[in-house]
C-alpha cells in the first residue's frame, strides 16, 4: 500500500508581504507530511501555534500519482480557519426569530427614513406648561432637565434647554455639566454681542 504525501507551502507571521512584482517576498517553507499520520494531524492542528500566517497545499501524491489538491486543501483551510459558531442566548434567540417574522410580515422592505422622520417630529413636545396657585410654569420636556422652571415668558429660554441637554447627553455631558453650561449660553446669547 502506497503512502500519501502532501506538500504544503508555509508562510510564516501575520501577515504576507509581496514585493513590486507582486511576488511572495514572506519567509516560506516547503513541508512534506505523511497525510493520515499523528506527525501530519499534529502539524495541521498547531500551525498557527507555529508562527505560519497562511497555508497552502502545493501537491498531494500517492505513490506515483498525483492527486487533486482541492480537498486536502479545504480540510486544511478549516482546520487553519475554523469558522466559530455563535451560541445564541434564548432572548437572542427570540430576537433573530421576532426579526424573521418582522422580514416576513414587510415583505424584507425597510420604512423610509424621511417618512420615519417626519412621522416622529410631528408630535414630540418640547416643553410643557403646568400652574401652579394660578400662575403658569414652561419645563422643558428632556429628563437631564425635566425638573427645571421657566416662568411663562420664558418660553424659548426652556426650549433652548431642552434642545442644548440633548445635545449635552448625546456629548456625554451631565445634568450637572448643563446646570452650569447653560445659564452661560444664555447669558452670552442675551448680551447682544456680534456673534449671537
Amino acid at each position: 500500500m502506497s503512502q500519501t504525501i502532501v506538500q504544503l507551502r508555509v508562510y510564516k507571521g501575520d501577515r504576507i508581504l509581496r514585493d513590486e512584482n507582486g511576488k511572495i517576498a514572506t519567509e516560506n517553507n516547503l513541508v512534506k507530511l505523511e497525510y493520515g499520520t499523528k506527525s501530519y494531524s499534529n502539524f495541521i492542528k498547531n500551525m498557527r501555534a507555529l508562527g505560519y500566517g497562511m497555508v497552502k497545499v502545493e501537491k498531494v501524491i500517492k505513490g506515483k500519482k498525483e492527486l487533486e489538491i482541492k480537498p486536502f486543501n479545504d480540510e486544511i483551510q478549516a482546520i487553519f480557519n475554523p469558522k466559530e459558531e455563535k451560541h445564541l442566548t434564548p432572548e437572542q434567540k427570540e430576537i433573530a426569530e421576532l426579526k424573521a417574522r418582522l422580514g416576513q410580515l414587510t415583505g424584507g422592505q425597510k420604512p423610509n427614513k424621511k417618512e420615519v422622520d417626519e412621522t416622529e417630529n410631528e408630535d414630540i413636545e418640547l416643553v410643557r406648561a403646568e400652574y401652579e396657585k394660578g400662575e403658569k410654569f414652561i419645563y422643558p420636556e428632556h429628563w437631564m432637565v425635566r425638573n427645571w422652571k421657566f416662568k411663562d415668558n420664558q418660553e424659548e429660554e426652556a426650549t433652548l434647554c431642552n434642545a442644548m441637554a440633548t445635545v449635552a447627553e448625546k456629548n456625554g455631558m451631565t445634568s450637572n455639566d448643563l446646570m452650569h453650561l447653560f445659564p452661560a449660553a444664555l447669558r452670552m446669547l442675551k448680551s447682544g454681542g456680534s456673534w449671537s
